[in-house]
């Protein structure tokens, strides 16, 4: 017997009785009210801007957590047999999409692994310092500047519709270090802060590599930091603004050359090196994308009410990082052909097949979990073209 699925669609909708919705069973304080929808676009945007909601209501944090939670299921009809099956739609902190982005790093880390981007000084015996075309900048917004939304629309390189509000922090600053340290290719991570304020971490390649010299940390680890005393001016590192800093911190921030919306750290990327606690500095600004919002690996989230009740600081940075993106409508890993060309991270041109396989919907799992169901009686499912 065969189902057109087009009239089986309608069945779902008209009579659940026919096919009922599973009850969720989800125990939790960490709960939504609208059954994890997300249906909210760029006037969310506007409200937050202008103070009337923010990353602390409740509500959104609870929706964003009802949401990640649950899973929906992509459907795909094979063109020529008309054969249906599903596979789990990627959603942000879910496992399918950790691991599109843990496929995306490893990509990365394979064509870093076979290129050379440091290698000591010429003319100096000194194991402390190296040439290096990879650094890694950490920003941050000042608390007492902005707020906490007012900072991630920052982020948008798109201006906001009817609101006199710059946008294009990111991008103002990639042109500011393609100044100092002419052409290259960069990688954007938009990471949170525990807190909730973004604290982006970008990624640059250069074509002409720069001196950097061993530093220790005061928790044991290493960084490799700027050894040039004219980039290191350029960039508002040097011992002047050093000074400024730790006398007024604020006035310092804004008159830095380059990013004047907070804190800067910078760091070079040594291969042989980890760095801190990971093992490179890819996987660093990697770290809360390739992990899962789950009970089974964050078991207090069952007994939260909002994100700012964790202890965990891991927790609220991963959570804090999804919800900012997502409120934002912003993408949490940017980088382009510039910083694909220079990692050797080639294109595929070798000439596409035929897809035999489209994407025809997203539907909630449950409802794919039936249609399966129903295709293991031996029924014929089928969905119109």
């Amino acid at each position: 017997m065969a189902i057109d699925f087009g009239v089986f669609d309608a069945i779902f909708m008209v009579d659940e009785g026919t096919v009922s919705k599973p009850k969720q069973h989800r125990s939790c304080h960490f709960k939504g009210t609208k059954g994890g929808e997300w249906k909210h676009g760029a006037e969310l945007i506007a409200d937050m801007v202008m103070g009337n909601k923010t990353l602390q209501d409740d509500d959104l944090q609870k929706e964003l957590f009802d949401w990640i939670l649950t899973d929906e299921k992509n459907m795909f009809r094979n063109k020529q047999t008309q054969e249906l099956v599903f596979a789990l739609a990627a959603k942000r902190g879910n496992v399918a999409y950790a691991a599109k982005k843990g496929e995306k790093l490893n990509c990365i880390l394979d064509s870093v692994a076979n290129n050379e981007f440091d290698h000591p000084v010429d003319g100096l015996r000194s194991s402390k310092f190296r040439h290096t075309k990879i650094l890694l900048v950490t920003l941050t917004f000042s608390h007492q500047r902005y707020t906490a939304e007012e900072a991630w629309a920052l982020l948008r390189s798109t201006p906001l519709e009817d609101i006199d509000f710059e946008c294009g922090a990111l991008n103002k600053f990639g042109a500011n270090i393609s100044s100092i340290f002419g052409s290259n290719g960069k990688l954007t991570c938009k990471e949170a802060d525990s807190k909730g304020y973004p604290a982006p971490h970008v990624i640059i390649v250069l074509d002409r590599p720069v001196i950097v010299k061993k530093h220790n940390d005061k928790d044991g680890t290493v960084s490799w930091r700027l050894a040039n005393d004219h980039i290191l001016r350029r960039v508002g590192k040097d011992e002047i603004s050093r000074r400024m800093s730790r006398e007024d911190v604020e006035r310092a921030t804004r008159n830095n050359p380059i990013w004047t919306h907070g804190l800067m750290d910078i760091k070079g990327i040594i291969k042989q090196d980890r760095f801190g606690k990971f093992s490179n500095g890819f996987t660093y600004v990697f770290k809360y994308l390739i992990k899962t919002v789950s009970f089974d690996r964050y078991p207090e989230l069952k007994d939260l009410a909002r994100i700012s009740d964790s202890g965990n600081k891991s927790l609220r940075t991963m959570m804090y990082t999804h919800l900012g993106n997502k409120c934002f409508r912003t993408r949490d890993i940017v980088f382009g052909k510039a910083f694909k060309d220079r990692i050797g991270l080639s294109s595929n041109t070798e000439p596409k097949s035929e897809i035999q396989w489209e994407r025809v919907k997203t539907i909630p799992a449950w409802l794919a979990d039936k249609i399966q169901e129903i295709k293991s009686r031996n029924y014929s499912v089928s969905y119109p073209p």
